[in-house]
């Protein structure tokens, strides 16, 4: 085990980050972990997540054994509804991860990056999806007393490699999904100033000192725990690179992401809603 995390049969609870590559994270889940089940975002009271208590009541309608999406709560107790919860994240360096985050938002259209800044709910989102606060000592103490994976979208290759030789897996490809056209991406780090830079970076301080905490130790730490060849490695990038999902994966997921909107809705709201 590295992290507490459950060696087999984990139950992959998958907690988004925003513009970390966590579309194709989820993609690939739905080809290869059975009964895994994206929960849509839900029109709540701000810092709404979906409890041990309304995904017990979900999990009647919808047999899931793994589950992923934004609103997850790894300071819950999912342990009450798993019984090898894995939670999971991939991180970003905080001013990439930031300016993604707003030409997602903006279509590329953004004239004002203080518009951005000046509104708290646009930053540090990375501790605030982890712990509930957007602050980096809680989020690590959920990181360290957890059964938690982290991932690093600069090393997205490695980090999945990782990751599925936790799930019993190797050697599966991948395809990016959900990348920012080019025609969006206005604000890229390597054009900024160093003024501007550092205005962005020391908003989302707390961010940054997970995301370096996560690189310098946490990473390597979860690296150390498994071996293999430079040549497995290659063959594993090589596969991915040419890999393409069939045609009917985007009408499944369809079909699913219809299916789980209507359990939710038969399941009926959640008494611990704000």
């Amino acid at each position: 085990m590295i992290n507490n995390i459950p060696a087999k049969d984990a139950n992959v609870c998958f907690v988004h980050v925003e513009k970390a590559g966590g579309t194709t994270l989820h993609d690939f889940f739905l080809q290869h972990l059975p009964r895994y089940w994206v929960m849509p975002p839900q029109q709540k009271g701000y810092g709404w997540r979906y409890s041990a208590d309304y995904l017990r009541k979900l999990r009647r309608i919808l047999l899931f054994s793994s589950i992923g999406g934004h609103q997850l709560s790894p300071f819950d107790d999912y342990a009450t509804l798993f019984d090898n919860p894995l939670y999971v994240s991939f991180v970003r360096d905080p001013v990439d991860r930031y300016l993604s985050h707003v030409n997602w938002r903006s279509r590329g259209k953004v004239e004002d990056l203080d518009l951005f800044l000046s509104n708290d709910r646009t930053l540090n989102a990375q501790c605030m999806r982890i712990c509930g606060q957007r602050k980096f000592q809680p989020a690590k103490q959920i990181i360290e007393s957890s059964p938690y994976f982290i991932g690093v979208t600069e090393s997205y290759d490695e980090s999945l490699f990782i990751l599925q030789r936790i799930l019993g897996l190797c050697n599966v490809p991948y395809q990016a999904s959900n990348v920012t056209k080019p025609q969006e991406r206005r604000l890229a780090s390597n054009e900024l100033d160093g003024m501007t830079y550092n205005r962005i970076r020391n908003a989302n301080s707390e961010d940054a000192m997970l995301y370096d905490w996560i690189v310098s130790e946490v990473f390597p730490r979860q690296k150390a725990c498994f071996d293999w060849t430079d040549e497995e490695f290659e063959v594993f990038r090589s596969s991915t690179s040419g890999f393409r999902r069939g045609p009917g994966f985007r009408v499944a997921k369809k079909i699913r992401s219809v299916a789980c909107r209507a359990a939710i809705r038969l399941a009926g709201s959640d008494s611990s809603a704000p």
